[in-house]
């Protein structure tokens, strides 16, 4: 469940890092510790 306006999917993420140069790219969700409750989206990106 995405909550804001903005969010996008991982894969989406890492599409929109990588375009304009990023080598690596990485966009996974973490499930919250409540069931039902809301996950986070980690992102991270990098050069090399």
């Amino acid at each position: 469940m995405f909550t804001y306006r903005y969010s996008y999917r991982p894969a989406v993420w890492k599409r929109l890092l990588t375009r304009p140069g990023f080598a690596k790219a990485q966009a996974y969700v973490v499930e919250a510790p409540t069931p039902g409750h809301i996950r986070t989206l980690i992102v991270r990106a990098g050069a090399d």
